[in-house]
Formats: C-alpha cells, sequence, structure tokens
C-alpha cells in the first residue's frame, strides 16, 4: 500500500512520541549544518530535523533508500510472513553486541513478570549475521497476563535499537502456542492513521496486525534459542551470544 502524507506524518507523530528528545539527539547528523536525519520506522522515509528551544522542527521528508527484508534467518524466514522491510544502515560499526546487550536488559526486567511464561529468541541473532537489522523476542504469556510492565520494558528496548537506526519486535504468544500480536509501541491507545491494529483496544498493549506479520506455531514451539525459564539452545549459538546472553542468563538463574 502506498504511503500517504497523513500516514506518514503519523508515523513521524508516533516515532517522536517513542524516542522523545533525549533519543533523537543521537540520530545521525544531516546534510546541512545544525540539524539531524529522523529515519521513521518501516517505510521507506527519512526526515531532516532540527531543535530550536526544545522544540523539535521536521524540516521535510524524502524518500530514502529501499532495502529488501533480511532481518529474518533462512530457516525463520520461511515461517514468518511479514510485509517489506524499508530500513538503512546502522549507526554503528558493530551493532551486534550492543543489541545482545539490550536484549539481556530486556529478559532481566521481565522474566518475572506475572503472566509471563516464556521468553525466546527469534531471527538474525541467533545466527552469524554481523550486522542484524533488529531483535526478535518472543514472549509467552497467559490469558490474564497484565502487559502495562512487558510494554513499558519494550518500549525501551525498541528505542535502544532505534537509536543504533535498528529495529525491535516483541511478539506475543498465547499457552496454547498460537501467535496472538506485538507489544504495540503506543503508550497509550487511540485511534491513529498509522495504527495496523485489526483489533485496536481490544487488548492492552497488543497490536494484533496479522496482515504485517504472522509466525508459525512450528516456530512458537521450538525458536531457535529458549531464554526463559530456562535456556535451550536449538541450533548453533554464536560466540558474542553465547558470551553476553546465555551464559549470563544461566549465572543469573
Amino acid at each position: 500500500m502506498p504511503h500517504t502524507g497523513t500516514s506518514v506524518r503519523s508515523a513521524i507523530i508516533a516515532y517522536i512520541d517513542i524516542c522523545h528528545q533525549p533519543l533523537l539527539i543521537l540520530a545521525e547528523r544531516g546534510r546541512v549544518p545544525g540539524t539531524r536525519e529522523l529515519v521513521i520506522p518501516k517505510t521507506p522515509f527519512i526526515g531532516p530535523y532540527r531543535l530550536q528551544r526544545d522544540v523539535i522542527q521536521v524540516l521535510r521528508v524524502y524518500n530514502g533508500t529501499r532495502r529488501s527484508d533480511d532481518r529474518i534467518a533462512p530457516a525463520a524466514k520461511r515461517q514468518m510472513k511479514r510485509n517489506q522491510y524499508y530500513g538503512h544502515s546502522p549507526s554503528v560499526a558493530e551493532p551486534r553486541r550492543p543489541l545482545i546487550q539490550g536484549v539481556f536488559a530486556f529478559v532481566r526486567e521481565v522474566y518475572d513478570c506475572p503472566g509471563v511464561l516464556g521468553i525466546a529468541l527469534l531471527g538474525s541473532l541467533t545466527t552469524n549475521k554481523a550486522i542484524p537489522k533488529d531483535a526478535d523476542v518472543l514472549v509467552t504469556i497467559d490469558a490474564a497476563a497484565a502487559l502495562f510492565r512487558l510494554a513499558s520494558a519494550s518500549r525501551r528496548l525498541q528505542g535502544f535499537a532505534q537509536s543504533m537506526n535498528l529495529g525491535a519486535d516483541i511478539f506475543l504468544a498465547d499457552d496454547r502456542g498460537r501467535y496472538i500480536g506485538r507489544v504495540c509501541h503506543y503508550r497509550e491507545c487511540f485511534p491513529r492513521a498509522a495504527c495496523r491494529a485489526q483489533n485496536c483496544g481490544r487488548r492492552d498493549h497488543v497490536n494484533d496486525d496479522f496482515q504485517v506479520i504472522t509466525l508459525a506455531k512450528e516456530l512458537i514451539t521450538a525458536p531457535p534459542v529458549t531464554l526463559c525459564p530456562n535456556v535451550v539452545r536449538r541450533v548453533t549459538i554464536p560466540s558474542d551470544l553465547e558470551e553476553l546472553l546465555l551464559a549470563k542468563l544461566e549465572r543469573a538463574g
């Protein structure tokens, strides 16, 4: 579907709402002195902006480089159906280490949330891919789980990844192994042009945009790496993932 002016404007506003000013300061410097470039996630658009007395001024929006979807490891890609991803090069030379560390912080923050039954890692971080596009985390929850704390931690991980021009998705599954959506990146639920949830507001903090992405039950029941309640390795583990995430989780108990 083409990106209309209204949808792009809504995406910009939503991104600023998520990132807020301290994170946006970490964005890449723009071509014009005194400006920085804001990459709008999951669109091909870039918005140069500047800060004027703590006010963010978006100067224009233009179409950036379009890239194909290489976010998911080949084996998992066959089990995940999603729309095309638009992205740009990460703002750090070696993003794997900080991204893995971000996942570790996320797991330690949410593993004991009421209703959280398990946490797993999917996608390119479970491979030796040098430049992953994002962190894909799967959280299994029960029907009564209150998601406020999980949603807050998810937004922090997403914001941290976006500071490196990367992304993060927190997928949700129920206790029967069914995919139920992603953690919504909006703090509050109200009508937005950029929202693609099929049933917005039915459950707080859940974005059921099944037309954008789905997870196969086989991937949910046997993910590449289970992180919680116990670490389970189902693939060959990259050395940095073992050192920075799995070994640390096992030591922490």
